[in-house]
């Protein structure tokens, strides 16, 4: 049987991996992403903001420290 993703508790009932009592819960709903979008949490950079914070740090780096 397979339990809630997030209290580990009662059976998946709901879509997201969740029981009845946490899928009704907005925060907690909120956590798990649905699985009819990219497979992101919420707040999680995309892969282009990854790279602009990548050459943001190395811009403000010591040319030495990344270069080798």
């Amino acid at each position: 049987m397979n339990l809630c993703r997030h209290c580990g508790k009662c059976k998946i009932t709901r879509p997201r991996g969740l029981c009845w009592g946490c899928h009704k819960n907005p925060a907690i709903r909120d956590l798990y992403p649905d699985g009819s979008h990219p497979n992101r949490l919420k707040g999680e950079p995309t892969d282009a903001e990854l790279d602009a914070m990548i050459a943001e740090q190395r811009a403000t780096m010591p040319e030495e420290r990344y270069r080798g």
